[in-house]
């Protein structure tokens, strides 16, 4: 009994992402590739978030967003510095997830006992993407 055969486009993938594992794991090693961190630098990166946009929620006035956030503008660290690290770990979350998900569907584990893990991480990045674009 043979394995079944990966469909052609996931061929494909898999053939031009190849030479990228390949140099991510000859330039960081094998244990430390962030290609086979994907999953763990996104909840890292998604933690920065959190904890990066509770003061910033906090400094942040509803009734008067442009002054509210010129106050955060012209604070160096605790306004542009903290502003600046929530949107670039924000970036690199869906970067990371964006990752996970090339790897997880290359990788073919998409269905059988990973599904409902599958279908729960699509539902939270489709959240995730959600709040970013309204910002709620």
């Amino acid at each position: 009994m043979s394995l079944p055969q990966k469909p052609h486009l996931a061929r494909l993938l898999a053939r031009i992402l190849w030479p990228w594992e390949k140099l991510m794991s000859w330039a960081f090693g094998a244990d430390y590739n962030p290609n086979y961190q994907s999953g763990v630098l996104a909840i890292f990166f998604l933690t920065v978030v959190v904890v990066s946009g509770i003061p910033l929620l906090l400094l942040y006035r509803v009734g008067a967003p442009y002054e509210s956030l010129r106050a955060i503008q012209q604070q160096v660290w605790l306004g542009r510095w903290l502003r600046a690290l929530h949107r670039y770990s924000s970036d690199a979350a869906v970067v990371a997830i964006g990752l996970h998900i090339l790897r997880m569907l290359l990788g073919g584990r998409t269905s059988g006992p990973r599904l409902r893990a599958w279908v729960s991480g699509l539902t939270s990045t489709a959240m995730m993407l959600g709040i970013g674009v309204t910002g709620l």
